[in-house]
């Protein structure tokens, strides 16, 4: 055979590995390889968090990437892809050395609900965004504020601490903040740690926008990993130009030139994420002319609807003028005042999965707490009542117990990507089936999908559409939630299904920290060592029937 021949000489062989073979060998090498140096990385981390340092070191991220960089080039590698997958990678060692469980669990948290009918008397969750806005505005004019029984989630921390970078003046303490008479936070000529919540970034970005000068922002690998693009965009028309520091890396590092002329509306606001657009309004009272945006009808949804709803509640008790109209929400400028006794309402999304409770468990729940009275909160309620709930107004907050359901449910909440996990769980909960509105997202339908099929469900999915047929809920592995709604879905889904198994109870932590100890006083459910698989056999499993179609 000639030198240059590159053929492979060895005669064919059934017994000869496929590609496909070879290729899941070295995924099992590479894996091994990725869990050393995650774990070597992860020691780094937890000596720094020892000290009170963040999690990432920037000399040891200098001083890795030359190295990936270089060999990544002889490889053939794009440098922006490898940069990300550098990022990705780091990120799993800084969250097992800080502690954070994700899905690093061997064994499986156990959902196992009691059989005692849920007779729960608690308060309700503080809208997590209205929340935010009150101390933005706190440390942007420097007003004293108190808040009580907030959501002390880690994306309300950092966004405390970020603020206080600013000069903000806040302190915490368990569940209340505290923003002291000082002056107006100031980000430019600062570097401000926006830690790993988009809407924080947001919030700071529109904070820092009505002043002259340049502030720098970082944060950790969920903001690296941003992309920055829409706000690179639209930021111009605002006054700011946004420039990413890292030519291979879609978001953080960046710097913020902020303070030119500022529209006074916007028309077209391209693909600008909804949280940029509801904390721009959400400061506008700081802008020159204030700010006034004309949404498309396909932006409406109603997750931002409840963002919009909450700005305006905001920002009236404020004395700031602002105004939603159809398609249109407008902010006049002005000089807010601190209200002397800040009303948080109900965080809608969080408390639509208290008071779903009945639905899926005997008994009822008794929420303290204000409910807004906007028409898309209103309509949330409508529309649990409607597949089975009777709930009462009362003069400290709501009342739920299960009324008589109807023959098949029809779901239309599932719209609000939040709510979808809680539509599941109840369209599998219905007697004779159910009809849900699944978002526009198809990521995020992919992932309802993902839900369903591993509770063999009969399903099937079509133009936005889930209709899901009554079958009988198996769990025979633990399950990995892929984010923290899905994880309070699968709390209520446990009634359905005891024993439920978790990998990564701990994702409930980003929102809603305090859920466990909620749903353990509802139901006393208790970590268990092992998932029970007693009644499901192959012979049941062929009756059911799974069906996946979704439209292109």
């Amino acid at each position: 055979m000639p030198e240059n021949d590159t053929r492979d000489p060895r005669p064919y062989s059934p017994r000869r590995r496929s590609l496909t073979q070879e290729l899941a060998e070295l995924d099992a090498r590479l894996l091994s390889l990725l869990g050393g140096r995650t774990r070597l990385l992860a020691k780094i981390t937890s000596a720094r968090k020892a000290k009170g340092l963040s999690a990432a070191d920037p000399a040891v991220e200098k001083k890795l990437w030359p190295q990936w960089a270089e060999t990544g080039k002889d490889e053939g590698l794009e440098p922006k892809t490898l940069h990300n997958v550098f990022t990705v990678l780091n990120s799993l060692a800084y969250e097992r050395g800080l502690g954070h469980t994700g899905s690093s669990r061997t064994d499986p948290f156990i959902l196992a609900p009691g059989p005692k009918p849920v007779d729960l008397d608690v308060e309700g969750p503080a809208s997590l965004f209205a929340t935010k806005l009150h101390l933005a505005m706190a440390a942007a004019t420097g007003q004293p504020l108190h808040l009580f029984n907030i959501v002390q989630n880690d994306p309300l921390v950092e966004l405390i601490k970020a603020l206080n970078q600013a000069g903000g003046g806040l302190s915490w303490a368990e569940s209340a903040v505290t923003a002291k008479q000082g002056e107006s936070a100031q980000t430019t000529a600062k570097l401000i740690f926006a830690g790993a919540n988009p809407e924080n970034l947001s919030l700071l970005a529109a904070l820092a926008l009505p002043q002259v000068g340049v502030t720098k922002f970082s944060g950790s690998s969920a903001l690296k990993l941003l992309d920055l693009g829409p706000a690179e965009r639209l930021l111009p028309r605002l006054g700011g130009r946004l420039h990413r520091l890292d030519p291979h890396a879609p978001g953080l590092p960046a710097r913020l030139e902020s303070g030119g002329r500022m529209a006074a509306h916007l028309s077209d606001v391209g693909e600008a994420p909804d949280h940029l657009l509801l904390a721009l309004l959400g400061m506008a009272w700081s802008f020159p002319d204030g700010l006034g945006i004309d949404f498309a009808p396909s932006r409406l949804t109603p997750r931002l609807m409840l963002g919009l709803e909450t700005v305006a509640q905001v920002l009236g008790q404020w004395g700031v003028a602002a105004k939603i109209d159809g398609a249109s929400a407008a902010v006049k400028p002005g000089k807010p005042l601190a209200p002397e006794k800040a009303r948080l309402h109900l965080d809608p999304v969080l408390s639509a999965y208290l008071i779903a409770l009945p639905l899926v468990a005997v008994g009822q729940v008794r929420l303290k707490g204000e409910w807004p009275e906007w028409p898309t909160a209103t309509a949330l309620l409508g529309e649990l009542a409607s597949v089975g709930l009777t709930i009462r107004k009362t003069r400290g907050g709501l009342e739920s117990e299960a009324a008589a359901r109807p023959g098949k449910a029809v779901i239309g909440f599932g719209r609000n990507p939040d709510l979808l996990p809680l539509a599941l769980t109840l369209g599998l909960a219905a007697a004779q089936g159910a009809e849900l509105a699944a978002p526009s997202d198809p990521g995020r339908t992919a992932q309802a999908a993902e839900l369903l099929e591993h509770c063999r469900a009969d399903y099937e999915i079509e133009d936005q559409r889930i209709v899901i047929r009554p079958s009988k809920i198996s769990w025979e592995t633990p399950w990995s939630a892929t984010d923290p709604f899905q994880c309070l879905g699968c709390s209520l889904l446990s009634f359905l299904r005891p024993g439920i198994g978790l990998l990564n109870p701990g994702e409930i932590t980003g929102v809603w920290p305090g859920w466990w100890t909620v749903f353990n006083r509802a139901c006393g459910a208790r970590p268990a060592p092992k998932i029970e698989n007693e009644d499901h056999d192959d012979a049941s499993r062929k009756k059911i029937r799974r069906r996946r179609i979704i439209a292109g």
